[in-house]
């Protein structure tokens, strides 16, 4: 469950998608209070329930909002008792002991945003002002570290970033940041362009497989998100049926501020377009979840999105890797759902296998 409190940023990434990231709203208790019901007694989802507060900066609501919500999650699941747990993606900026007491007793599973070294971090996360990020991202890392509070972090690359793959594992590794994801700079919402798209093939893949290199010299301490997938994907006993969540109905469902609610890719909930009503499926104040598949707006997306992930599976040798990737990413770029490659897709699926793969045969040419 996907939950925007707040669209608002206390910051301006030159990648974000959020086009209303200036707003300083928030999401009603008596919304959200439908929100909790709805989910806790909907048979359909499976357990336990996690609740991902993200989309905009959400730790730039008081700590009180948080305390009073996940109080609020206890009390509207008094009945039938399901498990679940709460997880806050932040820039870690904002980050205090107010908070660290907060995360500490609700146990919130915490996500931080950081770039790498400040200098690849601050030429694009940057303060509304024009200034750099890094060092207050970094007290809110040591704080989380002092405190004992593990986390995970998400490095958004750019086509500059792969320049620099020893110089971002070193940051990683000797700041103790040891559980990474990496995404890349995509084509979303008012983020028309991305880096990738001029001719960053080849760089990019020596840049993962430098950075494989590195994990591995390193006894592979340092976890990354895209190596472990591939892998487990490879080793596992489902090769070829891979699912990726954001195609897959009701495999992600959102919420934005207002009680619209979504399923499919976060990023769609509210992408202009009339021909999908903005993606909204519903809203929590007046309509059940459990009818989202009779919703006109539900039933034309999966339609053409199911009509993309045929042709892909009929087309693309990565099927099993992908599952047909994210409906934003052929949205964003193509402005419908039912296309297959993407920007994303061939340089952070294809390329991205590939290299994994040749880093793990080049033993056995020896």
């Amino acid at each position: 469950m996907v939950i925007q409190p707040t669209p608002f940023c206390n910051i301006d990434c030159s990648y974000c998608y959020l086009s209303e990231r200036d707003k300083p709203v928030h999401l009603p208790f008596s919304i959200l209070k439908s929100i909790y019901t709805a989910c806790f007694n909907n048979s359909h989802l499976g357990s336990p329930i996690t609740f991902l507060w993200h989309a905009g900066e959400p730790l730039t609501l008081p700590v009180d909002y948080y305390r009073s919500a996940f109080e609020l999650a206890g009390e509207c699941n008094d009945f039938p008792k399901r498990p679940y747990d709460h997880y806050i993606q932040t820039n870690g900026m904002l980050l205090n002991d107010k908070w660290i007491e907060l995360i500490k007793s609700y146990n919130v599973e915490i996500g931080v945003s950081i770039d790498g070294p400040s200098f690849i971090h601050d030429r694009v996360r940057r303060t509304r002002r024009g200034t750099g990020t890094h060092d207050e991202v970094m007290k809110g890392v040591k704080l989380l570290q002092s405190s004992g509070i593990k986390f995970n972090s998400i490095a958004v690359l750019t086509a500059e970033s792969l320049n620099y793959p020893d110089e971002i594992f070193d940051f990683f590794y000797e700041n103790e940041i040891h559980d990474i994801g990496f995404n890349i700079d995509e084509i979303e919402g008012p983020y028309k362009t991305s880096t990738f798209q001029n001719d960053c093939d080849g760089r990019y893949r020596s840049f993962i497989l430098r950075f494989l290199e590195l994990v591995e010299h390193n006894e592979w301490k340092m976890k990354v998100r895209e190596f472990q997938g591939i892998f487990s994907t490879l080793c596992g006993p489902n090769f070829g049926t891979f699912v990726d969540s954001t195609n897959y109905p009701l495999g992600v469902i959102n919420f934005d501020y207002s009680g619209n609610f979504s399923t499919y890719s976060p990023e769609l909930l509210g992408a202009r377009s009339e021909r999908f009503n903005n993606f909204f499926m519903g809203n929590i104040l007046k309509d059940k979840l459990d009818d989202i598949s009779s919703n006109n707006v539900f039933q034309a997306v999966t339609e053409e999105i199911q009509r993309g992930l045929n042709a892909c599976k009929s087309s693309c040798q990565y099927w099993g890797f992908c599952g047909g990737g994210p409906p934003a990413n052929k949205f964003f770029e193509h402005g419908q759902l039912d296309t297959t490659e993407t920007v994303s897709c061939r340089v952070h699926k294809k390329i991205l296998v590939d290299a994994v793969l040749e880093y793990a045969e080049a033993p056995l040419s020896k």
